[in-house]
């Protein structure tokens, strides 16, 4: 195969070469994502029994249709209707990608209450700052562990994650200010990573909600509508041990959540490529072993009751050790062609009729990429910036975090801005800059319950580095 690869390359043979191709990396696609499904099955399943009983009806949902799916074109491949089952694969993994744009939504919103709660608990605590305190002394302290790398990216990081934890009480403006400069360096950027800096803002200033916000995850709206009616500025020590054990229960959720759907999503795209190389399968020892593996953990989640993997699955684990590396190894040193067939050579490939073939492996490429939310429908190639729309998003953007700080509690507006300033690009010229940035947070906080707690999660940062 190799052989044809290089005549791809150099553009010999296309009319054999094209075919021949395609039928191969099915077959390579199809036996990794047989594999790597495999494992993450056998892992899913463990996990699933430590999480059982928890009563997560999504999860259950999601369970029930995957399982349905694995045993109709994992375990038995079914070929009859291909297009249906694609059909199928496509809706639960919309679904999934839905949910957990709404999950990923509470994350982040439970994430600005995080760093207010945080920033209250010294008001119910008998600590106090030392009486040698000094902001400048605090400053040095966090200026050092910014230039304690001496790679400038590494610095940048820091000084960044810093930024998100620093008190913040500078004036509305000077926030524009930064957040329109820094929107300003993507100017010259492709729209796609553009895109993708202003949806990471969106996102850090709680803009944007699915439309399936008010719907999905119930118990988590509920929660929410207690931190959204707090006064946190005034509130009394037994309403925040509420909303902190109630915060508390959020972040464990989620974060379980999030693992489990990240985890369902990988399983999803594999089957979907097995879907899709349904007709091009050859008959494989490994992928036969494979099969009894899933078929015995199908078994296990048809009983509905968790209980340990028989010895009968783990041996059978056992015979393919190696086989993910190997086959991924394969994989990478042969997938280029595709890219180079996808930019040169389309024209052959609608004449040899091989279209829908090549359509089914960019799409498999795509699945099998790692990048799990991946738009299938969308282009690879990344289109040019119009100053237009950079402008108007930039705008839009602006005016929108203007307006979500309209009537809302002072403290979480500065979470927000916190965590807006982080994710911008570096706005300080030089090492003094950043340093009198760091003592004017530290001063201009008169809050000292909001300080000791900025000044306890930053030690612990240092202290871990």
């Amino acid at each position: 195969m190799m052989n044809k690869i290089n005549e791809i390359a150099r553009g010999k043979n296309l009319e054999t070469n094209i075919p021949a191709y395609a039928e191969y990396m099915m077959n390579v696609y199809n036996k990794s994502a047989n594999v790597q499904f495999t494992m993450n099955y056998y892992t899913y399943y463990e996990v699933i029994a430590e999480y059982a009983g928890n009563n997560k009806k999504e999860i259950e949902d999601i369970l029930l249709r995957l399982n349905a799916l694995v045993d109709k074109c994992v375990i038995n491949t079914v070929s009859e209707d291909i297009e249906a089952s694609v059909k199928e694969i496509a809706g639960l993994r919309k679904n999934v990608m839905d949910t957990m744009k709404v999950l990923t939504a509470y994350v982040d919103i439970f994430g600005r209450y995080e760093y207010v709660m945080n920033r209250i608990e010294y008001r119910f605590r008998d600590e106090k700052l030392p009486c040698d305190y000094s902001d400048e002394e605090m400053a040095k302290n966090v200026m050092r562990y910014i230039i304690s790398n001496e790679d400038n990216a590494v610095i940048n990081y820091k000084i960044t994650e810093m930024i998100g934890q620093l008190p913040v009480r500078m004036v509305k403006n000077k926030f524009f200010e930064y957040v329109n400069e820094g929107i300003n360096v993507y100017s010259e950027a492709d729209k796609k990573s553009f895109d993708d800096f202003v949806y990471m803002i969106r996102t850090n200033a709680l803009l944007d909600r699915d439309e399936r916000f008010d719907s999905v995850l119930p118990e988590f709206r509920n929660i929410l509508k207690s931190f959204e009616n707090a006064n946190f500025s005034k509130l009394e020590e037994n309403e925040y041990k509420d909303l902190f054990d109630k915060l508390t229960y959020v972040i464990d959720s989620t974060n379980e959540m999030v693992d489990i759907y990240m985890m369902v999503s990988e399983l999803i795209n594999q089957v979907y490529v097995m879907i899709l190389a349904t007709p091009y399968i050859e008959n494989d020892d490994e992928i036969n072993i494979c099969k009894k593996i899933d078929d015995n953990i199908f078994d296990l989640f048809a009983k509905g009751e968790y209980v340990t993997i028989d010895e009968e699955t783990e041996e059978l684990l056992v015979k393919l050790e190696g086989v993910p590396e190997n086959i991924g190894m394969e994989c990478a040193a042969n997938e280029y062609a595709l890219d180079v067939i996808r930019e040169s050579h389309m024209d052959s490939v609608d004449e040899l009729n091989c279209s829908g073939e090549y359509e089914a492996l960019f799409m498999c490429q795509k699945l099998m990429s790692g990048s799990l939310f991946i738009d299938l429908d969308g282009e690879n190639n990344d289109t040019a910036l119009e100053e237009a729309y950079f402008v108007s998003q930039r705008d839009k953007i602006i005016s929108d975090i203007k307006e979500s700080f309209e009537g809302r509690d002072k403290m979480l507006n500065r979470a927000v801005m916190a965590s807006v300033l982080s994710t911008l690009p570096v706005f300080f010229n030089n090492m003094n800059e950043v340093k009198d940035y760091v003592i004017a947070a530290f001063d201009s906080c008169r809050d000292e319950a909001e300080k000791l707690g900025s000044i306890e999660i930053i030690n612990t940062i240092i202290e871990a580095d």
